[in-house]
């Protein structure tokens, strides 16, 4: 029966702790979520008319401010106050539950609700501010690539269009000359902007070399948006640009359905 005993006891807490979870899933006056609100609908306004105004969004801030007092407030009073310095245990009945006051469930629920609302607040706040580095760092090393790999894709056609005594491929990207009189399919190799050491946003490879077109592929360094996409190099999940080189007809053109 000890165990019945020491289960009645924290009866009145685990009663508290479940409403003030069930609060916290369904009441909609969470501080931080208002807070979160009012300020995107602070930046839209920003963004649209270069004015912050707060004006529209005083019942979100009352809202907001209510439940601050209530949590934080409110709730510690009312359960301090409710609690004996000295607890008389002489209306604990026999099987060692101790009734409590409405004042002291109220003052618990509203505390409890509190502090799981600032834990539940801020792993969301921790996990959305990773997500959102996660993302400025992929759409970062996304445009280094696009940026790196549009200067490779410009100096290939122009590699095509140059003729041979200049040493180019004179209308072919299968006919680069060697400078012996033959001939060989273009490579990364070929392009003075090719330096390796010098292009830190990922790696780059060439594919389906044709007469009049190319591939080439950006492997960046940093994770895209699918963990299971393979790359062009073997890798999986990283970031990957594309760009399709086709002087004759629009010179360079991305190619979305190839990348992540």
């Amino acid at each position: 029966m000890k165990w019945k005993t020491k289960f009645n006891r924290w009866l009145p807490w685990i009663v508290s702790f479940a409403v003030a979870a069930i609060l916290l899933l369904f009441l909609g006056i969470w501080p931080y979520e208002i807070a979160d609100r009012v300020s995107v609908l602070e930046s839209i306004n920003m963004f649209s008319s270069g004015t912050p105004t707060m004006r529209p969004y005083w019942n979100d801030r009352i809202l907001s401010l209510v439940g601050i007092v209530l949590f934080f407030v409110v709730g510690p009073v009312l359960w301090f106050s409710s609690e004996d310095s000295r607890p008389d245990r002489s209306g604990e009945l026999s099987n060692g539950f101790q009734p409590k006051s409405l004042m002291w469930y109220l003052g618990a629920i509203l505390t409890l609700t509190g502090l799981l609302f600032g834990v539940a607040g801020t792993a969301f706040q921790l996990f959305h501010q990773t997500n959102i580095e996660q993302s400025v760092q992929r759409s970062r090393n996304a445009d280094h690539l696009r940026q790196e790999i549009s200067t490779l894709g410009l100096q290939a056609a122009e590699l095509f269009l140059l003729p041979h005594d200049r040493g180019g491929g004179n209308g072919s990207f299968t006919r680069i000359p060697n400078g012996n009189g033959s001939f060989h399919p273009i490579t990364l190799e070929d392009l003075e902007a090719y330096q390796p050491e010098q292009l830190n946003a990922g790696t780059y490879h060439l594919d389906e070399v044709t007469d009049s077109t190319i591939l080439i592929y950006g492997v960046g360094t940093h994770d895209g948006k699918e963990p299971d996409f393979k790359n062009i190099n073997g890798e999986t999940g990283r970031n990957q640009v594309v760009v399709l080189i086709e002087p004759f007809d629009k010179i360079m053109r991305f190619q979305s359905q190839l990348r992540n």
